[in-house]
């Protein structure tokens, strides 16, 4: 049996808690307390598993089917969507880290705006000089992706790479050389 929105609406608190399943092992889980919440039930190497996939004010039943799609096609890819999840988590918890400790120790200096150099920022612009004296500021941005193997960290380019050169010819090895005897 599906799932209307109207039944999902009306599903009221018990003294226990029980599920209103819908297709393809999504189903609706109502708390005593009266909380509702979306759940994928899926098997993992040969055990029952199951993940939140949200709250239902926030995530609506038309939403909760798409998550649940997206869950079923990580499993037919043979990726786990708990541990996909989570690594998710991780890698924008790694960037978020990164930004945050890149930005500690960044000093952007804007030209015609007079900074106060002191113990904070010792390298502020002191009144009266010139920004072309500011040390320039290299910011190297990074894309985080998680995959199954773990956390691939990639640097983004934003000046194209210098062109190479051609290698120098190598010298010609003359062969008549004069013997010795």
């Amino acid at each position: 049996m599906t799932l209307s929105d109207l039944t999902v609406r009306q599903a009221k608190a018990a003294e226990k808690t029980y599920s209103i399943p819908d297709t393809d092992g999504l189903g609706l889980v109502v708390a005593p307390t009266g909380g509702k919440s979306w759940h994928l039930r899926y098997y993992w190497l040969g055990k029952q598993k199951r993940i939140s996939l949200g709250n239902y004010p926030e995530i609506g039943l038309r939403e909760a089917r798409t998550l649940r799609d997206e869950a079923r096609a990580l499993l037919a890819k043979g990726i786990n969507p708990h541990t996909d999840r989570k690594q998710k988590r991780h890698a924008v918890k790694l960037a978020a880290d990164q930004v945050e400790a890149a930005s500690a120790h960044l000093t952007i200096h804007i030209e015609g705006v007079p900074a106060i150099a002191g113990e904070d920022n010792p390298d502020a612009i002191v009144a009266g000089t010139s920004a072309a004296s500011a040390p320039p500021v290299v910011v190297t941005p990074i894309v985080v992706t998680p995959n199954d193997a773990g956390i691939t960290f990639q640097r983004l380019s934003q000046v194209p790479p210098p062109p190479t050169r051609a290698p120098a010819p190598a010298p010609e090895v003359s062969t008549n050389w004069p013997r010795c005897s």
